[in-house]
């Protein structure tokens, strides 16, 4: 199962510190890459189910801010391996929930017993 994910678009590409080697979070662009990334966030709180729904649609509604992070890194780091790291997302994006469809099965089969 894959989780559908519209694409994170940045107004711009200025959010690097070279200094430290790691992403500023600045202004703007950080605004709108958290929003993007956490849009779901809070319908995962809201959300009917069991605990383990809950937990599974927390941790889905996440993984677009990973998606959002890859985007912004490779407008602002020269030499960022966008397509590696695209890769490794889109494979979590697979994997994540399928573990936790795995997780829940054997949640429910060790309370049934």
């Amino acid at each position: 199962m894959s989780v559908a994910l519209p694409q994170y678009q940045p107004t711009s590409t200025s959010n690097v510190n070279d200094q430290q080697g790691f992403m500023e979070l600045r202004g703007e662009d950080t605004a709108d890459m958290i929003k993007y990334g956490i849009q779901d966030f809070g319908k995962a709180f809201s959300s009917d189910g069991s605990t383990m729904t809950k937990i599974t649609n927390i941790i889905e509604s996440l993984l677009p801010l990973g998606r959002a992070v890859i985007i912004e890194k490779s407008l602002t780091e020269e030499g960022y391996d966008t397509e590696r790291r695209t890769k490794q997302q889109e494979d979590i994006e697979i994997l994540v929930p399928a573990i936790l469809d795995t997780v829940e099965t054997i949640l429910k089969d060790i309370s049934e017993s």
